[in-house]
């Protein structure tokens, strides 16, 4: 995982917003996404859950990343499964999730990786890049299995995203993953 810069938890809240607000809920809602304000507070209303969890986490600092297949590969979700799982166990199915995912693998342009992906870790150390609790991936969960198809097919490198370093760990995972 590269660190490109420091960041606000505002300012990735806003993108989270603005990611939905003009992707799965774009034409269902009217959300000004370029005000992020708006946007933050679009998150915060639509997202809650997720983002309770990681205010309890206890935030520290906040990252702007770039993440590659093995970042991704070693990500948990925030319902405790691997990409790689909960992407198997999605295609199985005859779903809208399932076919989000086709169209962002087979998406021309930036597919997967519009967007930034919204994860969270411990710090163990006082090294970020090298010393971090399992890196619990909050947004983005459709968005990391596609890009890591178009990882194999070598149509992508790299996927942006922001990574919260917290006190603690999550407490609503299971307790194996914690």
């Amino acid at each position: 995982m590269q660190i490109k810069s420091r960041q606000t938890l505002t300012n990735a809240l806003a993108r989270w917003g603005e990611h939905e607000a003009q992707g799965r809920l774009a034409g269902k809602i009217q959300v000004d996404a370029t005000n992020p304000m708006v946007c933050t507070e679009f998150a915060l209303l639509s997202r809650s859950p997720y983002i309770a969890r990681i205010l309890l986490r206890e935030p520290q600092a906040v990252f702007e990343v770039e993440m590659n297949a093995v970042d991704i590969g070693n990500l948990v979700l925030a319902d405790g499964r691997s990409v790689e799982s909960w992407q198997a166990g999605t295609a199985q199915d005859d779903s809208e999730s399932a076919a989000h995912i086709q169209r962002l693998i087979h998406d021309p342009g930036e597919g997967a990786s519009k967007g930034y992906l919204l994860c969270a870790a411990t710090l163990v150390s006082d090294n970020p890049s090298q010393q971090l609790s399992d890196i619990v991936l909050y947004d983005g969960w459709h968005r990391a299995a596609a890009f890591m198809e178009r990882v194999r097919l070598a149509r992508a490198k790299s996927i942006p995203g922001y990574l919260v370093i917290t006190r603690t760990a999550d407490r609503f995972l299971p307790m194996g993953l914690r």
